[in-house]
């Protein structure tokens, strides 16, 4: 992952689908989950938080790479950090929803399980997507057979 290949071009790209699709998705978990704080890891210019935002979240927090910043952000209420995702990362306090989408295919193979814990310190849900095997894409370089991680009992 680096800045020549995230510039703004790639961004001008896929923001408004990203924000598109953002909104068409929320309002189906909105149904279900009304999360006032959210964290979005692999955030780019943040458009899942803006449309969380717009859904009624009060807390906005976006990681990603040095390649962006604050000022970059599509919501003056999303608060970005810059991180190394492939090392480990932690926030202050857990948050309602933590969104990681097509973000862990970027990262090296040997960060994939420190990935996965640390996304899992930081809320109790976690709304996540990561490239199938063979896939392919900009910049893959740890597409993997999806297993499932976590187990849901319906009671």
């Amino acid at each position: 992952m680096n800045s020549s290949t995230y510039d703004d071009k790639f961004y001008k790209d896929i923001s408004n689908p990203s924000y598109n699709s953002a909104k068409i998705y929320l309002n189906y978990l909105w149904q279900y989950l009304q999360p006032l704080s959210v964290l979005d890891v692999g955030c780019g210019k943040g458009a899942w938080l803006k449309a969380c935002h717009e859904c009624g979240s009060k807390n906005l927090i976006g990681f990603d790479g040095g390649w962006i910043n604050q000022s970059e952000m599509l919501d003056k209420k999303i608060e970005f950090k810059s991180v190394d995702l492939n090392s480990k990362f932690t926030i202050d306090e857990k948050v309602d929803l933590t969104i990681s989408l097509e973000v862990a295919e970027h990262l090296k193979y040997e960060s994939s399980e420190q990935f996965i814990e640390c996304l899992t310190k930081t809320s109790e849900t976690i709304l996540f997507s990561a490239a199938y095997t063979n896939q392919g894409g900009t910049d893959h370089i740890n597409e993997n057979k999806h297993e499932p991680l976590i187990r849901l009992i319906f009671l």
